[in-house]
């Protein structure tokens, strides 16, 4: 699981979509059809018939329109431990992994960010060693106990090189929603 951070009510610009290229190249081919429940389609009027337009093959798909809307504002995504270290960090409710600061939090957030990349040593509490473990169990088979390998639970390691990089991007974020007047929202 992840939490993106984002600014919903930031502009948007077009942007090429990044498959179709190839999706015309293969259509040139015509060695790449789509999938439909798991199984290959290749005739023609059944894919036409998905959209009210037919598919000329110079998009990657039927739904797609060759461009989609990009937020300008920067975005970042942190898996839940990150994002959790980090929100408790700059002082955000880290209980949920959801929620959202207005304009001006957002400038406190920035004052936050900005003592804690100036003070040394600020996030080397976050730390972590990598972990490879493998938990064991005790089952009783016909009587008698064994022993039974559990799932292997890897944990990867955390520097604070890597939570001041996260915190960077954090800055880039709440500096565009105290900029431009928006919020700025986790979840």
């Amino acid at each position: 699981m992840s939490v993106s951070f984002f600014c919903p009510d930031a502009p948007t610009a077009s942007t090429p979509c990044e498959w179709c290229e190839d999706a015309r190249s293969q259509g040139k081919r015509r060695d790449d059809w789509p999938y439909l429940d798991g199984k290959m389609v290749q005739d023609e009027a059944v894919i036409s018939s998905w959209t009210d337009v037919e598919w000329s093959r110079t998009t990657c798909s039927p739904w797609c329109k060759g461009s989609k809307e990009t937020s300008v504002a920067p975005e970042a995504n942190f898996a839940n431990a990150n994002a959790r270290s980090l929100l408790a960090l700059l002082g955000l409710d880290a209980e949920e992994l959801y929620g959202s600061a207005s304009p001006e939090e957002c400038r406190e957030v920035l004052q936050k960010i900005m003592l804690l990349t100036n003070k040394e040593g600020a996030v080397s509490h976050l730390d972590r060693e990598a972990t490879d473990e493998r938990r064991t169990r005790i089952e009783t088979v016909g009587g008698m106990p064994t022993f039974k390998q559990g799932p292997r639970m890897i944990g990867v390691p955390n520097t604070s090189a890597d939570t001041l990089r996260r915190i960077e991007y954090l800055r880039e974020i709440f500096s565009y929603g105290a900029s431009n007047n928006t919020q700025v929202c986790w979840g």
